[in-house]
């Protein structure tokens, strides 16, 4: 019953781009009624590893999983497109998707371990150090771990499951240098990674005890406790929060980001079509990489739906999120605002 809610057959309007449609090209190939060939291949590859198939699930099939495993068995034969295996050589020399193979080790301990990663600073360059603003605000010190590394989420779903092992692995031995109980994330993406993907598809817990939680989460829970204090201003202009892609795989996360906005501004706060659980993606996705255009469709979907509703700003927190819609959001008369940057102009 998740059909209405993938964003790739919303826009492609083909049917094997759809849940049901991936499902039975793998369930074909594991019975020997089709091979992959150069063309179910790239439809295999346009799923945007989203959730929101999953989340929907009556019968709670694992279909993301069942994509990733298809797709490690090809990239491990050689046989996946030469985008992802571009990928895999990239991230065989370096851990960044984006940029160079400069990582920040941790120097210090503490309670909070904050996930820099690579793509805040790639972006939305300012989103982390307004998030470390806010969290100094609430009487929090993170610790900064894997500063220029990826998370491991998009090329775990990319099949290469090496590389995202190997992520993991660094990742894990920084948080345990830091003696912190408490990893902190940017996006509902690196939760979701270091939440699910790490111990299950890549069997690297992070160890025990250890508590996983987005920032925005914690700065709301500061604000309801009165441990942090912001500002309120009033928007004279229409605003929105836009849920960023994997928005629907993170915990109790609609109403915190609705909630944490509201305290800062005031206005006329509209809300989008495609939204909370039937939030869709954007181009912040493994397509990026293999179908760029396919992303940036996704990505102008997602704007086209904020301006039918009537806004005018769009705050995200998911740094690569705010980075690809900034990239199409002049064709929108949009304008697009880091939401951690926008709370701490508010302290």
């Amino acid at each position: 019953m998740c059909r209405h809610l993938c964003p790739v057959g919303n826009i492609t309007h083909n049917e094997t781009l759809t849940p049901h449609g991936w499902g039975q090209l793998i369930a074909m190939e594991r019975r020997g009624l089709l091979e992959w060939d150069s063309g179910t291949i790239d439809a295999l590859y346009q799923c945007a590893d989203c959730g929101n198939c999953e989340s929907h699930c009556v019968t709670d099939q694992p279909l993301p999983d069942a994509i990733a495993e298809a797709r490690t068995r090809l990239a491990s034969a050689g046989t996946a497109p030469e985008s992802v295996l571009a990928v895999a050589r990239k991230l065989d020399s370096s851990s960044s998707l984006y940029n160079g193979d400069s990582v920040q080790l941790p120097t210090s301990s503490g309670e909070y371990a904050l996930f820099a990663g690579d793509e805040a600073d790639h972006f939305s360059p300012g989103s982390l150090e307004a998030a470390v603003k806010l969290l100094n605000g609430a009487g929090i010190e993170p610790i900064l771990i894997g500063r220029g590394r990826n998370d491991g989420l998009i090329p775990s779903g990319l099949g290469l499951r090496p590389q995202a092992k190997k992520l993991a692995d660094a990742t894990v031995k920084d948080l345990s240098a830091t003696g912190a109980r408490h990893l902190l994330t940017l996006s509902a993406g690196s939760w979701f990674s270091f939440s699910r993907i790490y111990p299950e598809r890549l069997e690297t817990p992070l160890g025990n005890g250890v508590t996983v939680t987005e920032v925005l989460a914690l700065l709301h829970e500061k604000c309801e406790a009165g441990e942090l204090a912001l500002k309120k201003s009033k928007l004279d202009k229409p605003f929105a929060y836009i849920d960023p892609v994997h928005s629907v795989r993170a915990e109790n996360r609609f109403g915190t980001a609705r909630s944490v906005i509201d305290r800062a501004f005031e206005g006329n706060r509209v809300e989008l079509f495609w939204r909370k659980e039937r939030s869709g993606a954007n181009g912040h996705t493994g397509l990026q990489f293999t179908h760029p255009e396919l992303a940036s469709k996704l990505t102008r979907a997602r704007l086209q739906d904020a301006k039918e509703a009537g806004a005018e700003i769009l705050f995200c927190d998911d740094p690569g999120t705010v980075g690809h819609l900034k990239a199409e959001a002049s064709g929108f008369g949009l304008d697009v605002r880091c939401l951690y940057q926008a709370l701490a102009g508010q302290l």
